[in-house]
């Protein structure tokens, strides 16, 4: 699993300190996708076709088998993060039992199990061998701005608990 332990300066590119300023960040916040704009929306934030589709694909293939097959289909929103990320959420209001590859297992609202869902795909999509690097560092993005979100939201524990 992705994990940075490493806080850099981007101005710099070095290490913090710790001796600069606490400067409290905005909340990330999710905007739902227009139904007109979903087509080439995975597309835009990932620039590969393919690599989208393969993506997806997997997101769905993911929650059947993350949630013991509870799963058996339906529609899926598009979400784009303030910070730059997106992730899939399932509509509805239903629980799903996630079991995650390291033991771990939790009833899950719907967004929550989104979130692992897509946490473990994006994952997944830095390490697809035929990806050209760009593709995979876009993945790799997406998986850290979504990470970010995730320790905002209420589930955190659960989640991190879940993908680790």
């Amino acid at each position: 699993m992705l994990y940075d332990t490493n806080h850099v300066d981007t101005a710099s590119d070095t290490p913090f300190s710790g001796s600069e300023k606490f400067v409290p960040q905005k909340a990330i916040t999710a905007s739902l996708v227009e139904e007109t704009d979903r087509l080439g929306f995975l597309f835009k934030m990932i620039g590969n076709d393919v690599a989208s589709i393969q993506f997806e694909s997997y997101v769905y293939s993911l929650m059947s088998k993350l949630s013991s097959h509870q799963y058996l289909g339906g529609y899926w929103d598009f979400l784009s993060l303030s910070n730059g990320g997106f992730y899939m959420r399932l509509q509805g209001d239903s629980t799903y039992t996630i079991t995650s590859p390291n033991g771990h297992q939790y009833e899950c609202s719907v967004e929550t199990a989104s979130i692992v869902v897509n946490l473990f795909a994006l994952n997944w999509m830095t390490q697809h061998p035929s990806l050209k690097k760009a593709y995979v560092e876009a993945f790799a993005a997406h998986y850290y701005h979504l990470k970010d979100f995730a320790l905002e939201h209420k589930d955190v524990s659960l989640i991190l608990d879940l993908i680790v």
